[in-house]
């Protein structure tokens, strides 16, 4: 769009005048240039088209639609309060660790370095707020192990007990079925010191949750007479010993020792068993019948004579009642003395999310307070999540972490540690400066900031100032602007100037306070503005210049996040804000909300209804931090009620491209490279649309712009993930709305540009 406000050229402006010249001069010689008077006109509109020029471009300067100066989009910008973004220092989530001391804290402001990679500087973060360190908070872990947890057909189980021995005779009992197996393995210290497992051949069918116990016989026996002479190879003096022949052994309970024990209760074991206890089970077993099982209710030592044997013996009490037929004391084998195996606890590999951690431990957490839950996934990933505390329970087992959302990520229970010694922390150092020496009697005093450029930090509207501003040792307040400000508010407002430095400016008295009069009276304190390289990654905050007593490091698993460079104004911006006069009310007001919304790169706007309700749905690309949640909270702000609101983040999917490229120099590497760098920054997430496709049509276009190429050929466009392929034009999906929730739209960008040289 142009926009001109010129009388016209200077050969329309000498045309005109000499036609205005021969209406009504005719005398005049306009026709012949060598005239004097020609040549005046000549010369006039010269000057005229001069100053024209500098009028039409003074004129097109004063609007957006035509403004091409950093100047003119600086002061229009501010004209509507849309002046440049700041640089925003990054925030963090920062994790000490504390030895035993009676007191450990972190104050407010305390400096942590981060160490610089390869190319990079040292960043500095400060604490937001205090932090009382306790030791048992440094790495509290999850509850690692649960009770064994046998199911489906099974053949081994792992026990506490180092003695079981292969050939033992072992019960397991499954609910209340038994199952009696021997032992074919027994595997010492594993998987695990203090661990031994045993194996048996038929495997045992377990349902998933029935309860399981393991029993080890250390008792063989049978019962008293099992050895007792054949009765008809007695003398006939020890028959008649007996006073009747009946043609086996009498006796008292037994009527014979090769006939059933029928109908007793107690049984008379061949021995002296101190094992064999109360509680503690027995196994008869016959050939060819079923194996019977009995626990034992009393257990008593003595003596027997009878059968034409002798010895001692033990009677056992048996629950259940008499022994069916067939078990008779010479063919029945007793299994006695069972002892129980303990199952030993095993990993608790079951995901979890939360929002209730089991701890291994008891510790108590502040609500509110934020955490650091470190694990890993199914895959074996390490994860960090941040998580916010929302109580603290007792449970049989120790206590209970619930958090107040859970994890956005599941991971395994046995690997995470819950770091909860946290406190949060922005990028820029505080730095003092005298700004210099108030007068009472000057209006509009402007104070330069020297030293370094303000420092911002991520909140809730997008960003913050980090300037404190006193005078007389009292703080003033920041304004937006001062015309709304009264005599007596000690309010101060900024100017950026065009280089990025601040201008802090005071009242005249009738719009802000006149500063008091003082000799280095008016002082800032501030942080220096850290911008994207504050964004440092995991791990690498661990310098502590001044280490508080007691503690013994700091560390940030989590990535520093929410750091931007300095923005300059963006002229495409400029109407949105000016229209928005601190309102959201149509559709159209909440996407220009959110493209002048701080930390926002781009976003895109859909309106769906949802039954008699519309949804107004924003897919939001950040620049990093918590930007969508902050987003969200400042619509709700200030929006009109009717309908729904919905901000996400949109979906980044990524794609592969490959091309074969010609160069005009053949072995030339700075071409291919010079492609793969402009294919990345065309179709990176800084520079790509929402929902927009990728066309490769386009991606050759890029390409073939680079200088010393002389013709590409692509051999490969597809998403990340899919099998290799060449694809004309890869599709984005834009957000829809489900039963349930909107799904975001995608944003497509490249990951991985692989450039080769070819032949002509």
């Amino acid at each position: 769009m142009t926009r001109t406000v010129r009388a016209g050229t200077r050969d329309e402006v000498v045309r005109r005048c000499l036609d205005a010249l021969r209406t009504g001069l005719p005398e005049l010689a306009v026709d012949n240039p060598d005239d004097p008077a020609v040549a005046l006109v000549g010369a006039w509109a010269s000057v005229v088209d001069m100053l024209d020029f500098y009028r039409d471009r003074i004129a097109e300067e004063g609007y957006v639609a035509t403004a091409v100066e950093d100047r003119s989009a600086l002061e229009l910008g501010r004209a509507v309060g849309a002046g440049p973004t700041p640089p925003v220092g990054a925030s963090v989530l920062l994790s000490f660790t504390a030895e035993q001391v009676p007191e450990v804290v972190v104050a407010a402001g305390t400096a942590v370095h981060s160490i610089p990679g390869q190319g990079e500087t040292t960043q500095v973060f400060e604490t937001e707020t205090g932090l009382r360190v306790l030791p048992e908070r440094n790495s509290v872990p999850l509850r690692q192990r649960r009770a064994q947890r046998p199911s489906g057909p099974t053949k081994v189980l792992r026990v506490l007990e180092t003695t079981p021995r292969v050939g033992d005779q072992v019960l397991v009992r499954v609910g209340g079925t038994a199952h009696p197996r021997v032992l074919t393995a027994v595997h010492t210290g594993q998987p695990e010191p203090g661990v031994t497992t045993v194996e048996w051949a038929d495997a045992v069918d377990i349902p998933a949750g029935a309860g399981v116990e393991a029993h080890v016989f250390r008792v063989r026996t049978a019962f008293f007479g099992h050895n007792a002479p054949d009765w008809r190879a007695m003398p006939a003096d020890v028959r008649a010993g007996y006073g009747a022949d009946a043609g086996d052994w009498p006796g008292l309970d037994v009527v014979a020792p090769d006939r059933p024990i029928v109908g007793q209760t107690t049984l008379e074991l061949a021995g002296d068993h101190p094992s064999v206890g109360v509680g503690s089970w027995l196994l008869l077993r016959v050939p060819d019948k079923t194996d019977v099982l009995r626990k034992v209710l009393d257990v008593r030592t003595s003596a027997a004579a009878n059968f034409a044997v002798a010895g001692p013996t033990t009677l056992v009490a048996i629950e259940g009642g008499s022994l069916p037929a067939g078990f008779d004391r010479r063919s029945t084998t007793v299994l006695a003395g069972s002892e129980p195996l303990t199952l030993a606890d095993e990993p608790d590999t079951d995901e979890v999310t939360g929002p209730a951690l089991d701890l291994a431990e008891p510790v108590e957490f502040a609500p509110g307070a934020p955490v650091i839950v470190v694990g890993s996934d199914t895959d074996g990933t390490l994860l960090a999540q941040a998580a916010t505390v929302a109580t603290t329970v007792a449970t049989p087992t120790g206590s209970a972490l619930v958090l107040t959302a859970p994890l956005p990520v599941g991971i395994v229970l046995a690997s995470g540690v819950v770091l909860g010694n946290v406190v949060a922390a922005t990028a820029g150092e505080t730095v003092a400066e005298v700004l210099g020496d108030g007068d009472g009697s000057a209006a509009h005093q402007r104070f330069p900031v020297r030293q370094a450029a303000i420092g911002h930090v991520p909140a809730a509207t997008g960003r913050r100032s980090t300037l404190d501003v006193r005078v007389d040792d009292v703080s003033w307040a920041q304004v937006p602007e001062m015309l709304s400000a009264g005599p007596a508010d000690r309010v101060f407002g900024v100017r950026e100037e065009d280089d990025g430095t601040a201008v802090v400016c005071f009242g005249d008295g009738v719009h802000g306070a006149r500063l008091t009069t003082g000799t280095g009276n008016v002082v800032a304190v501030y942080r220096t503005a850290a911008g994207r390289a504050s964004n440092v990654g995991a791990g690498t905050l661990r310098l502590l210049p001044i280490s508080p007593l007691g503690v013994t490091g700091v560390d940030n698993p989590l990535p520093a996040t929410g750091g931007a460079d300095r923005r300059p104004v963006d002229l495409a911006r400029i109407p949105a804000a000016a229209g928005l006069l601190d309102r959201v009310v149509s559709p159209a007001d909440h996407l220009a909300f959110a493209l002048a919304f701080p930390g926002v790169h781009t976003a895109a706007l859909t309106v769906f209804s949802r039954g008699t309700r519309p949804v107004v749905h924003l897919d939001v690309v950040p620049e990093g931090g918590a930007v969508v949640d902050d987003l969200r909270d400042a619509l709700r702000e200030v929006r009109a009620p009717e309908g729904d609101l919905d901000v996400q983040g949109c979906r980044e999917v990524e794609f592969d491209v490959a091309l074969d490229v010609v160069p005009a120099t053949p072995g030339d590497t700075r071409a291919t490279a010079e492609v793969s760098a402009a294919v990345l920054a065309a179709f990176g997430a800084g520079s790509r649309g929402i929902a927009e496709p990728v066309a490769l049509s386009r991606i050759v276009a890029v390409a073939q712009q680079v200088p010393g190429v002389v013709a590409v050929r692509p051999t490969a466009l597809h998403r990340r993930g899919d099998p290799a392929s060449l694809a004309q034009v890869l599709d984005a999906e834009p957000a829809v709305l489900d039963p349930y929730r909107v799904v975001p739209a995608q944003l497509l960008v490249v990951h991985e540009a692989v450039v080769r040289e070819a032949t002509r």
